[in-house]
């Protein structure tokens, strides 16, 4: 599966941190081997993961996540979730 997600932060957020919580929420896209353990999706599918930010200092304290998938490298990756916390 190929994976990019864009993160929207202000300039003194520490984006690093917020990875790993945003892949966690995908189980629905990635699959979950455990219903009982909703936040650990099958990650190993990932083959091709890619990250971005983008600086918007009006969000504040605000974290907006848009990601993208596919399934194959042939297709077009379509944006598929868009989210603001």
């Amino acid at each position: 599966m190929r994976l990019c997600i864009r993160f929207g932060v202000s300039s003194s957020r520490n984006w690093s941190a917020l990875w790993k919580p945003a892949i966690d929420t995908l189980g629905p896209v990635l699959g979950i081997q455990d219903p009982t353990k909703p936040f650990r999706p099958d990650d190993d599918r990932i083959v091709d993961l890619a990250m971005h930010r983008t600086i918007d200092d009006a969000l504040v304290n605000d974290v907006e996540i848009e990601a993208w998938w596919s399934l194959s490298v042939a297709q077009t990756m379509a944006p598929h979730l868009v989210e603001r916390l």
